[in-house]
C-alpha cells in the first residue's frame, strides 16, 4: 500500500463525522439538526426556482425516503410548507417560512465558524488547494 494514501477514506469520514456532530450541537437550541439546515440552504439558494422533494434528495444524495421524514420534520416545526403546483396538484412545491428565513443566517454563521475552526492555522493559498482537491475528489467518485 502506497503510504501517501493510507487511510484518506477514514481521514475524510472522521472529519465528515466532527462537523456533523459540532454543526448538530451548535443549531440544536433552533430546533434544527445539520440535515434539516442542509435542506433550509439549497431551498434558500434557489429562490428562482419550485423546489420539489426529488430535487432535494438528488443535491443531497439522499433516498426519497429519507428527504420525506426530514420534509415532514420540518413542516411540522415551521420552517417549510409544501404547495401544490400550479400545473399539477399532485406535485408539491417545498417553500421555506420566514422562520427558516431567518433562522438560515444563523445556521450559516455557525458553518463559517466551524470552516474556520477546521481550517486554522493555513494559509490563504492552502485553503484555496484543500478546497480545489475536496472539490477534485467528490468530482473523480460522484456517479
Amino acid at each position: 500500500m502506497n503510504p501517501k494514501r493510507k487511510n484518506i477514506g477514514a481521514k475524510v469520514q472522521k472529519l465528515s463525522h466532527l462537523m456533523v456532530q459540532l454543526k448538530n450541537r451548535r443549531m440544536e437550541h433552533v430546533g434544527l439538526t445539520q440535515q434539516q439546515a442542509n435542506v433550509i440552504d439549497y431551498l434558500y439558494n434557489h429562490p428562482d426556482r419550485d423546489i420539489y422533494q426529488k430535487d432535494i434528495a438528488a443535491h443531497l444524495a439522499l433516498k426519497n425516503s429519507s428527504v420525506t421524514s426530514l420534509i415532514n420534520n420540518l413542516e411540522k416545526n415551521g420552517f417549510l410548507t409544501k404547495v401544490p403546483d400550479e400545473t399539477d396538484a399532485r406535485h408539491k412545491k417545498i417553500v421555506l417560512t420566514d422562520k427558516a428565513c431567518s433562522e438560515h443566517l444563523v445556521c450559516l454563521d455557525y458553518v463559517h465558524a466551524i470552516e474556520d475552526r477546521m481550517m486554522d492555522g493555513m494559509s490563504d493559498e492552502e485553503k484555496k488547494t484543500f478546497n480545489e482537491l475536496l472539490r477534485r475528489a467528490i468530482s473523480n467518485i460522484a456517479e
